[in-house]
């Protein structure tokens, strides 16, 4: 045979050949992209697997409660929920010259129009002054005065001026007192001073424009769109006169509802602990929880961001440990087998004066106080998600299925059933706690990475 090919036969070789590269071509780039694809699910796996193995358990095993594990701010249109969904966003310069957009980030009225019409279509401006024209004209801005002074959650309003563009200024009150003398606030950034930050109606006046009005929830809002004052009487007026011994302030971290529940148990007890927890900014007692919560020198807690962290929190072996190391005695652990028994157990801890940290599945609250109401006996409870206080009936407590939570808290995603209680040995504190002496070395760190 010879070895020449004829040129007929060897186009139809030369084609076969190319078709026969081709596909091996073809066979290489699909091996290759699955073997890809099998790398990447493979890495994926390996990445859930570490997540699931590093994520907080649901139950602190080392304590036996329910470590906390908490889910995203409900922002109900709540003067606490509105300023804890603020206080997480300090230093965040994504709303830089977008004064209403944060407000109405806060309160949820983007989400919610019919909350606030007029803050939410600012009279077609998009601006801080069509809010403050449209809710002046429905008879909704109350104006500056001095002698009255800013509840947390009123919402502040600066007038129209070249220092903004024209374009007016608002920000929401914190309740607090500012180094001037003024209300606090808490403001989105602008020139100069860029971020979520802290301020005052003496520095916004002097930064932004002429302080001309604020309104309030209950004012601004419509009824039924948020937890206001309608809520509030459905509960027999529970909330009257219901303060927090080291000021009504939500947990800065998503793992702090122990130490701020600890916290208010101390000022409960101690008059000048009361007094310089109360005192603090938003800032400065975020910073603190955070230091409590890292007391303890052989746990090394992570600070947990709020709304969507989970990091682990105490669980009831930490708090008995903080009880008994800051408080006199030895701290008393209950592990109830139902409601009554929980009830019992924790009027029995008050009716001699001692405060109690309340665990629910995932959270801490704290009761420091009992009355007698209209209806019974009333608890005084302090609820570390919402950073609000309530009287709460002990019939609801008593009551199977009463959602006491959901209704004396508004906003805070919690069930009722009280899983363990923790008091002091002795309603006094421990004046040589080494873990309070801590918390002034652990403040830096913790303000550190808050920055």
């Amino acid at each position: 045979m010879s070895g020449t090919i004829r040129s007929g036969v060897s186009s139809l070789f030369q084609t076969a050949t190319q078709v026969v590269n081709t596909a091996a071509e073809i066979a290489k780039t699909v091996s290759t992209q699955v073997t890809s694809a099998a790398q990447n699910a493979a890495s994926t796996a390996q990445s859930v697997f570490e997540a699931a193995s590093n994520a907080a358990p649901l139950v602190d095993l080392s304590g036996g409660t329910p470590a906390p594990v908490q889910d995203p701010v409900v922002r109900d249109g709540s003067p606490a929920t509105a300023l804890g969904w603020a206080n997480e966003r300090l230093g965040n310069t994504g709303y830089d010259e977008q004064c209403l957009d944060f407000v109405k980030g806060a309160y949820a009225i983007h989400q919610t129009a019919a909350r606030s019409p007029e803050i939410n279509f600012a009279n077609g401006t998009n601006n801080a002054i069509g809010a403050f024209n449209g809710l002046e004209a429905n008879g909704k801005i109350l104006p500056p005065d001095s002698s009255t002074p800013l509840r947390a959650g009123d919402i502040v309003f600066f007038g129209a001026d070249e220092k903004n563009d024209m374009d007016g200024h608002i920000c929401i009150a914190t309740g607090n007192t500012a180094a001037d003398g003024t209300p606090e606030v808490i403001t989105s950034g602008y020139p100069g001073a860029p971020g979520v930050h802290l301020s005052s109606i003496g520095q916004l006046s002097e930064a932004s424009g002429p302080y001309i009005g604020y309104t309030t929830p209950e004012l601004a809002f419509a009824e039924g769109t948020w937890p206001g004052s309608s809520e509030a009487s459905a509960t027999g007026g529970a909330t009257q006169g219901a303060t927090n011994p080291a000021g009504n302030a939500p947990q800065a971290w998503n793992n702090t509802c122990g130490a701020n529940a600890l916290m208010s148990m101390e000022a409960a007890v101690d008059p000048e602990r009361a007094t310089q927890l109360a005192a603090m900014s938003p800032q400065e007692r975020a910073a603190y929880e955070g230091a409590v919560l890292r007391s303890d020198p052989e746990n090394l807690f992570k600070l947990g961001t709020r709304p969507d962290g989970t990091t682990k929190g105490w669980g009831t072996y930490m708090m008995k440990l903080q009880v008994s190391e800051r408080f006199g005695g030895e701290a008393t652990e209950i592990t109830p087998h139902n409601r009554s028994q929980a009830v019992d157990a924790l009027t029995t801890q008050l009716a001699e004066g001692k405060p109690v940290a309340i665990g629910l599945a995932g959270h801490w609250m704290s009761a420091t106080a009992m009355r007698d109401g209209e209806s019974g006996r009333e608890l005084l409870i302090h609820d570390s998600w919402t950073g609000t206080s309530a009287w709460v009936p002990e019939a609801d407590l008593r009551q199977q299925g009463s959602g006491w939570v959901r209704t004396h808290f508004p906003g805070a995603p919690f069930e009722g059933a009280i899983q363990s209680l923790v008091a002091p040995g002795e309603p006094v504190l421990e004046s040589g706690s080494a873990y309070r002496e801590a918390e002034a070395g652990l403040l830096e760190g913790v303000r550190a990475e808050m920055r």
